[in-house]
């Protein structure tokens, strides 16, 4: 299976990655879970970029679901890629990246049927 997402930039809530990019090369992070398919999202250098999945997944609750994501951000330029993962605990939310520099994200999924949040942060 090909990307999972119908649209750019994110227009619904929920079923949606951003990645606020505070570095000044571009970046692209691509996560996947046990399933086929990427989740994907970029941006250009000190700017911000969205993708909208499947708010549907056949099931209504979106994508991805509550599992283990693993993922990997890659630079442009001469800057190394990097992998990491973490636990989302929600059905179809909506995941920020905010990549604060070439060795330092924070991540924050919010859970799109209520109001709660998981962080976490990733360094390399």
């Amino acid at each position: 299976m090909a990307n999972l997402s119908f649209a750019k930039p994110c227009i619904y809530n929920g079923s949606c990655f951003k990645l606020n990019n505070q570095h000044n090369q571009s970046a692209k992070i691509i996560c996947h879970n046990k399933y086929p398919g990427n989740f994907s999202v970029e941006a250009a250098g000190n700017s911000e970029g969205s993708t909208q999945f499947d708010i549907s997944l056949n099931d209504g609750m979106g994508h991805p679901e509550p599992e283990e994501l693993y993922c990997e951000i890659n630079f442009t330029g001469d800057e190394p890629n990097h992998s990491f993962s973490f636990y989302n605990p929600f059905w179809g939310p909506t995941i920020e990246f905010t990549l604060l520099s070439s060795q330092k994200m924070a991540i924050v999924a919010y859970d799109k049927w209520g109001s709660d949040q998981k962080h976490f942060d990733v360094s390399w």
